[in-house]
């Protein structure tokens, strides 16, 4: 996907946020408790208070989503939600559904530039996350709040 100037904007800054040794501090073990949840995917809210304000003023809530090894995950949508992703490890496919045509978008941890690590996906728009050869982990940053998003999943 084409990231327009707005976006960009938003995704650099995020990426200096992630970036932070001091948040990546925090989200390590926030991962490493996900990992061990038993059903997957895992996808776990992550406290905005970590981030210290930093934020961006358009994002709500984030959250950390595993993907295990050769999955296919349902197809998803967040209705109200436009979803900011970052690989922090591994890589993986999001296919987003884009006038009736899936349209493939691989990230991976290993990118040096925004869009190798970064996909955005606007609201109320299908996607469907495709783990790699290793678990794919995420950081999403998502414009709903925590108790207002609405997902909605479809089977493959």
């Amino acid at each position: 996907m084409v990231i327009n100037i707005e976006d960009k904007t938003i995704l650099e800054a995020l990426d200096q946020i992630i970036k932070d040794p001091k948040i990546m501090k925090f989200l390590i073990p926030l991962v490493e408790e996900a990992r061990n949840e038993k059903c997957f995917p895992v996808t776990k809210n992550v406290p905005l208070s970590l981030f210290e304000q930093k934020l961006p003023k358009q994002i709500n809530l984030c959250r950390i989503f595993i993907l295990p090894a050769n999955t296919t995950s349902k197809i998803e949508r967040h209705t109200n939600s436009f979803q900011r992703t970052v690989t922090v490890v591994g890589s993986g496919e999001t296919k987003i559904l884009n006038n009736n045509i899936w349209v493939s978008n691989v990230r991976t941890a290993r990118g040096k530039t925004i869009e190798e690590r970064w996909l955005s996906v606007p609201e109320n728009t299908w996607h469907q996350p495709i783990s790699g050869t290793e678990d794919w982990i995420t950081i999403t940053f998502h414009t709903a709040l925590e108790n207002e998003i609405i997902d909605e999943y479809r089977e493959i």
